[in-house]
């Protein structure tokens, strides 16, 4: 786990994920799984992000403890208690610190701090939730298919992504909304981080993007970086978490050509 210091503010950030074991990510289902040629195309973007501002702009712990894993669940909640038309789901510090103690196994945090993996944290999240927030279940979205991410992004409302920062993308640091990553050299296994995409604009010709949130600030991913970090290959990954109401959402959104019987009842069957 590594800090750093905003170079305007002087504010202390952290990152806090671990590479998770291999064979189980392996085993996680996989989105393509239950796609057809029928599913109808993606738009060229997408607007969850706005209503969920509160939730987005909260770090959650972020700049001081390595929760980046636990920080990405509760901006998906926000995001989608956000788009649910209800009110916004915003943890305490002290709802999201229980999380991080469970994932992180006796004696838990603030004991030690030490970060999580996804897989531990992404499975904890549909067993036992973030202050009762269940997730129906996840899976593993092949980042090196755009449309794939884009289709996951459009149906799902997210992609939680994890990485190994490559040393350019925080050196120097972000000073606040809008910072762009693009390729900048190798991942830094040193700089293991979550983040949460939650929407993508390929609206505006020769700069395709996906919308992305950490440390409480929004800045922007473009798909050749998505495509470089956020796979197995480079210790990085690439998910979708579905909730009962995004599944019902999504429903709506594209009724044919994702099998829903055969994800429900792989997701019962966890």
């Amino acid at each position: 786990m590594r800090t750093f210091i905003h170079p305007e503010t002087g504010r202390r950030f952290s990152t806090g994920r671990k590479r998770p074991d291999a064979e189980k990510v392996k085993r996680a289902l996989r989105m393509d799984r239950y796609m057809a040629v029928a599913l109808p195309v993606p738009p060229n973007r997408t607007y969850y992000a706005r209503n969920a501002a509160a939730s987005l702009g909260n770090i959650f712990g972020n700049d001081v403890e390595g929760d980046c894993t636990i920080a990405a669940v509760a901006h998906d909640e926000g995001v989608f208690t956000a788009n649910a038309g209800g009110p916004i789901f915003v943890p305490t510090l002290e709802q999201v610190n229980a999380m991080y103690s469970r994932c992180e196994g006796p004696p838990g945090f603030p004991a030690i701090d030490e970060g999580c993996d996804e897989i531990t944290v992404l499975n904890d999240y549909k067993t036992n939730g973030l202050a009762g927030h269940k997730c129906a279940g996840w899976m593993t979205v092949n980042a090196m298919d755009i449309r794939q991410c884009m289709t996951a992004l459009w149906l799902f409302e997210n992609l939680y992504l994890t990485v190994e920062l490559p040393d350019a993308w925080i050196s120097p640091f972000p000073s606040g909304d809008g910072f762009v990553w693009n390729i900048a050299g190798e991942p830094d296994p040193n700089n293991g981080h979550a983040i949460v995409a939650c929407d993508y604009n390929f609206s505006v010709p020769n700069y395709p993007k996906f919308v992305v949130a950490t440390w409480g600030m929004l800045g922007y991913l473009k798909p050749g970086a998505l495509m470089k970090y956020f796979v197995p290959s480079a210790g990085g990954g690439c998910y979708t978490v579905l909730s009962q109401e995004t599944i019902n959402r999504a429903k709506g959104r594209a009724p044919n050509g994702f099998d829903w019987a055969q994800l429900q009842a792989d997701f019962a069957a966890l």
